[in-house]
């Protein structure tokens, strides 16, 4: 099934292969999902029919509230540019406008220890370890894989490390046989210069985490009319409930509930129009991570012969000392 409501839908991010995401910043979270939200709107316009739905369908509004003034409520949106800011942005109001604000912050519950639920992962060193190299390969058998390293070469290798050649390219070890290093076959690279580097993951993070409810005020703003601030609240609550799912809960804001207040003439707007104002109240949870202990990881293990030292050992054999028998008592 392909999914279309979203023209421009979230951009996939690379893995860096860490499942903690720190603090919670779900204030930006918020802000940057009601922009995207309006951005589709204006990409699919057909999708407010769907937020003003309702005047047309009931029988006593239909003929004062009806297709016409759906009509009038999308060319609004459509004609209006409508910001989307931090409330504690001081420079040039512009109105009409949705502003954001951090409301409380309030750790929701206590887990043992503070233990996360995924209590281990890896962690990736920006740069390798470099075990070993400069070294050339005596040969690379492209059909294997193989480079043929000879009995001169006496450095520990182990598969799951990586060769990195001359030109920085890194190939994993897959395997070591008879001091030979197995790597991908079919290989056109310089096999000069080459070195033996740790594998990305060398150490493991023990993670602790907790969950935070939180709430945040967001406002509505219109000037002139207070029909364009029902517009506007309108618009608002559906891309809350419509994309509540991909653009607040796929980012780690989650179960999410919605209260409006009144509206309200606000005087503290530095401009000769009168705006009306109206406060919508998100509150959902969001889980704060953080690192707890740091430990490396066995890449591999070289087993070595040690013999039994005999200097503690007496030699009874041309003393003539017997050892004792210990007889049943029975």
């Amino acid at each position: 099934m392909t999914r279309e409501y979203l023209t421009s839908p979230i951009e996939p991010l690379p893995d860096d292969m860490r499942g903690a995401l720190g603090i919670a910043q779900g204030d930006i979270i918020v802000r940057t999902a009601i922009i995207a939200g309006l951005a589709d709107l204006r990409e699919n316009p057909k999708l407010l029919n769907y937020v003003f739905a309702s005047l047309p369908k009931d029988d006593l509004t239909f003929r004062q509230y009806g297709e016409e003034q759906v009509a009038l409520a999308k060319k609004w949106f459509l004609d209006t540019n409508i910001e989307v800011f931090m409330n504690t942005r001081v420079d040039e109001t512009k109105v009409p406008c949705i502003t954001i604000a951090q409301a409380s912050s309030n750790e929701a519950e206590a887990t043992l220890g503070d233990v996360n639920y995924d209590t281990v992962e890896d962690d990736y060193d920006e740069d390798p370890v470099v075990y070993g190299g400069p070294f050339n390969p005596l040969n690379y058998i492209g059909a294997t894989g193989t480079l043929v390293m000879g009995s001169a070469f006496d450095l520990d290798v182990f598969p799951g490390q990586y060769v990195r050649d001359a030109a920085g390219g890194m190939h994993l070890i897959l395997d070591v046989i008879d001091n030979n290093i197995v790597i991908d076959p079919n290989l056109n690279v310089p096999f000069t210069g080459m070195y033996v580097v740790s594998a990305p993951r060398t150490k493991k993070v023990s993670l602790e985490g907790v969950e935070f409810r939180e709430s945040y005020e967001i406002g509505c703003h219109a000037h002139s009319e207070p029909v364009f601030l029902t517009y506007l609240h309108s618009i608002l609550l559906f891309i809350l409930l419509r994309y509540k799912e991909e653009l607040l809960e796929a980012r780690g804001l989650t179960r999410t509930s919605i209260s409006a207040g009144p509206v309200m003439i606000n005087t503290s707007f530095q401009i000769s129009q009168v705006v009306f104002t109206r406060m919508t109240t998100l509150t959902g949870y969001v889980r704060q991570y953080w690192p707890k202990f740091f430990s490396g990881v066995v890449t591999g293990v070289v087993p070595q012969i040690q013999s039994t030292p005999t200097s503690g050992i007496r030699d009874l054999t041309d003393t003539g000392e017997t050892l004792p028998i210990y007889e049943d008592d029975n």
